[in-house]
């Protein structure tokens, strides 16, 4: 629709200029097209052409790493890119488990630190938003603070926030009712406190007296009275409450979805560090009510979140089959992973100094191979580190 838009402005008089990049389109699934950019001598005939070749971000290194990468592609335009920077360092360190995955990157960033760079010079990207919030929660607990966007600030986030004050103080069911699924709705809610100002009490009557059932308003209400007096670890009680509550799982693929296996990840983590219930509330109020930019802390994204950006050092987390690409290798959609390895491409490019890719569960031995997701196409020109 904008391509159209712009086609209907432009008249036989019209100085147009457009810069961009194929290599760089990674959006295709919400309606981007890189076929606009790379058919639009078709649209445009008369346009003149020139290939932005010299990079002025990254070091030789990178971009060698960067073009070995992207030249796996078929459907793009050929270029190669060049850079005068001398120097740069690729890196890629292979875990067994994910969670010593987590340990390394978190400990490479306090080393960073350490070093006194800058924090808003450094950045860990992964394909997910629940990793991004597995490593938020272990460089909160280190007392690092994290720029990028915060789903707690999202409405799931408040949500899930006061489902936690519920079933621990008994406070906020109205926001909490309704986390994951509609539960209550707002007519039947005025309905119901109009005669009882508590609105647990008018749910227990309700759930417990009426001649109506209400499975879902019984099913949350046992749910968070089960974890409310859970003796298990906070972490164990947390997963067993979002399971009970049957809050959505990494399998399921929308916006709400999405973010609510991101908090849950994120609480779970934070969970790992507390000692009680009033503890976790206290970590997540202190990350509710910052309000973070980039200039003073360290980012944490997503990949499509970083493109645009730059940092002096970078981390990329998950590189293996099924979480990066996440529709894995061996799939059948050409142009899905060719828009996965422009993913990381970008992911490359963002640094000016050092880039760490790393993953976990991937071959039991020194050799690459698709289970690596795409290391295994560019790791003859990196360093290894095997944990």
């Amino acid at each position: 629709l904008q391509f159209e838009f712009l086609k209907a402005l432009c008249g036989a008089e019209t100085i147009l200029t457009v810069v961009g990049d194929t290599d760089q389109a990674i959006f295709g699934w919400r309606g981007g097209d890189a076929n606009l950019l790379s058919d639009f001598t078709l649209h445009f005939p008369n346009v003149q052409s020139k290939a932005l070749s010299q990079n002025f971000r990254c070091p030789q290194k990178i971009v060698s790493v960067a073009n070995h990468l992207i030249q796996k592609n078929t459907d793009r335009s050929i270029k190669n890119l060049y850079s005068e920077i001398p120097g740069g360092h690729v890196t890629i360190e292979r875990f067994t488990t994910e969670e010593e995955e987590l340990n390394a990157c978190t400990a490479r960033v306090k080393e960073w630190l350490d070093q006194k760079i800058p924090p808003n010079e450094m950045a860990v990207l992964c394909r997910n938003l629940d990793t991004v919030q597995a490593i938020r929660a272990r460089l909160h607990t280190l007392g690092i603070t994290v720029a990028g966007d915060n789903p707690l600030h999202s409405p799931e986030g408040h949500q899930i926030i006061a489902l936690l004050y519920f079933v621990f103080r008994k406070q906020r069911l109205s926001q909490a009712i309704n986390i994951g699924e509609r539960r209550l709705r707002k007519s039947f809610y005025r309905q119901i406190t109009q005669q009882e100002t508590d609105l647990l009490k008018a749910l227990e009557h309700l759930t417990h007296d009426s001649s109506v059932p209400y499975p879902k308003l019984s099913s949350f209400l046992k749910a968070t009275e089960k974890a409310r007096k859970s003796t298990l670890p906070l972490m164990d009680n947390l997963t067993g409450l979002f399971r009970d509550l049957s809050l959505p799982t990494e399998g399921q693929d929308n916006p709400v979805s999405t973010t609510l296996v991101a908090l849950q990840r994120l609480i779970r983590e934070l969970a790992k560090h507390c000692k009680s219930a009033d503890g976790l509330l206290e970590e997540l109020h202190v990350l509710e009510t910052t309000r973070e930019d980039f200039s003073p802390y360290v980012s944490v994204l997503t990949l499509h979140q970083s493109k645009g950006l730059e940092f002096q050092y970078v981390c990329i987390l998950g590189n293996q089959n099924n979480i990066f690409p996440h529709i894995g290798l061996v799939g059948t959609d050409k142009n899905a992973i060719e828009e996965e390895r422009r993913l990381l491409y970008v992911g490359l490019t963002r640094a000016k100094r050092e880039v760490i890719l790393s993953n976990h569960r991937a071959s039991p031995d020194s050799s690459f191979t698709f289970r690596d997701g795409f290391l295994h196409e560019i790791a003859h020109l990196c360093e290894i580190r095997n944990a």
